[in-house]
């Protein structure tokens, strides 16, 4: 598997299992395709998480009002979503009509 496909699927379980949304692959344009977005987390259209940083792809979506983070998937697909929390509180909730899940302190 490619690293994007491993990331994916790293926040797909992510996601699961912490009971956020989540949507991949995702692209805002053809040809700018990102590995996933997590809606509700780091801006109003929500996070776009990749395995490498695209300056050109990046600027683009954060120009259209998308966050972008870029990082490398586990090396296993061992996930423990409690190791994910910070991360999640440190992009911020990002629904202002809707609170967060209990687990989210908005802390970061």
């Amino acid at each position: 598997m490619e690293d994007r496909e491993l990331l994916r699927e790293q926040w797909r379980r992510v996601s699961q299992a912490l009971g956020i949304a989540f949507v991949a692959p995702f692209s805002i344009e053809p040809g700018l395709e990102f590995a996933c977005l997590l809606p509700e987390f780091g801006s109003p259209k929500g996070m776009l998480i990749d395995a490498r940083h695209n300056e050109i792809a990046f600027k683009i979506a954060i120009e259209r009002g998308y966050g972008c983070s870029s990082m490398l998937p586990e090396a296993q697909l061992v996930v423990q979503p409690d190791d994910y929390v910070g991360c999640l509180q440190d992009w911020g909730w990002s629904i202002a009509n809707r609170p967060p899940p209990s687990w989210y302190s908005g802390a970061g």
